[in-house]
């Protein structure tokens, strides 16, 4: 999450988030050290956990989560302090990049505090004990505080401009913000109830949850209906589209997972917890949703932002298929693996296709920011490159 998604939130919200707030976020020397700061504590956190049973396992990780705490903390200052120069009207969407990017800082926090607990573990059952409680809160405030509603957010006031779709009303929209944000907050505070008190009713109270993000999510997404084909305001349909509409499909497989968890684990699984079937779920909203709308998005604004005309690009098909076939057999196997443990052993097929999904969609975004440098080599007025911007990021 730290190293692919939050990177990338940090990163698109300091080129797209400065027109959206009318004012700048931080300056390039300020931009540079956040970045430099979440990459070092990034890799120290990594390093730290790998050197674990060794005594100075727990000094580095901490080291490591404390300079990605701060990288995360400076850039939420960054973003409100923007705002409030910029004077911006605070507007539906923008409530929830700014309660997206407070479960960021959450996330972190909560990061270093579950380090703290398990690296100082003196047995495995210790650590077991502490992931157990607090590993799956911390995670929902990952996946669902911080990259759903980030997403839903930008996407909420990005999309009806890229296409020719409806937006939901601002009335509509604080509302879903206020449903999704309690949604979260419920789903994380019984979670731990439930496995401090080992009382299972606490759960019917994290399925509701599951319930209202569902519902306040339909309340935005609904309104674009992915069905159809997305069309810009001349009638042409790009390569963003079939990624947004997989995103959504998949958005949909990773909650009707999340749902019937229970019943799968008490009638398929005879267990108490499928750890198998939670991780299917798991995957098919981190790969499948969140990294599929980052496709979207980044394949649109990239080129653009280059001076590049994204319709005049490839289709990005074969990113597209083993990013979906990988993402599909890794979700098929995890549910096979409960009846068919051998079915964990063709996991690595479905891990190449989706690397190599990702590979090629980077070296695609490589691709694009290069000949961009050289189109502006090339004389491409400073002044069209601003006006690209300036289109995306305020329609």
């Amino acid at each position: 999450i730290s190293g692919f998604v939050n990177l990338f939130i940090i990163g698109f919200a300091y080129q797209a988030f400065s027109g959206l707030i009318a004012h700048p976020i931080a300056t390039p020397r300020t931009r540079l050290a956040t970045f430099v700061l979440l990459i070092v504590g990034i890799i120290t956190s990594i390093i730290g956990q790998l050197l674990w049973p060794h005594r100075a396992a727990w000094s580095v990780t901490i080291i490591g989560d404390s300079i990605e705490l701060l990288a995360v903390t400076a850039f939420a200052i960054q973003l409100v302090s923007a705002f409030f120069k910029g004077k911006t009207t605070l507007q539906p969407f923008l409530g929830f990049i700014f309660i997206a990017t407070g479960f960021m800082v959450l996330q972190s926090l909560g990061a270093l505090l579950l380090n703290t607990k398990t690296l100082a573990a003196e047995s495995p059952m210790e650590i077991v004990y502490y992931v157990s409680i607090y590993q799956p809160p911390l995670r929902n405030i990952q996946f669902h505080g911080t990259a759903l509603l980030m997403i839903i957010g930008v996407a909420h006031r990005l999309l009806p401009n890229f296409y020719d779709i409806p937006r939901a009303s601002n009335r509509t929209t604080w509302l879903a913000l206020a449903i999704c944000t309690s949604s979260v907050i419920v789903e994380g505070v019984f979670f731990i109830m439930m496995r401090l008190t080992e009382n299972p009713r606490f759960g019917a109270a994290i399925m509701l949850a599951w319930i209202g993000l569902l519902i306040g999510v339909l309340m935005i997404v609904g309104r674009w209906r992915v069905w159809r084909t997305m069309r810009d305001r001349n009638g042409r349909a790009d390569r963003m589209q079939k990624f947004v509409r997989a995103s959504i499909i998949w958005l949909g497989a990773a909650w009707i997972l999340l749902v019937i968890l229970p019943l799968w684990s008490r009638f398929v699984a005879n267990t108490y917890f499928s750890h198998a079937f939670y991780g299917a779920g798991r995957q098919a909203f981190v790969f499948g949703f969140v990294s599929m709308m980052i496709f979207a998005f980044s394949i649109k604004v990239v080129p653009t932002l280059n001076g590049i005309v994204p319709t005049r690009l490839r289709s990005l098909g074969d990113v597209f298929w083993m990013a979906n076939i990988g993402c599909a057999l890794h979700v098929m196997l995890q549910v096979a693996g409960d009846v068919w443990p051998v079915a964990f052993r063709l996991l690595p097929i479905a891990g190449a296709l989706e690397a190599a999904a990702i590979v090629s969609w980077a070296a695609h975004l490589w691709w694009c920011m290069r000949e961009g440098k050289r189109s502006s080599s090339r004389s491409v007025p400073e002044a069209s490159t601003r006006n690209v911007k300036l289109r995306i990021v305020t329609g």
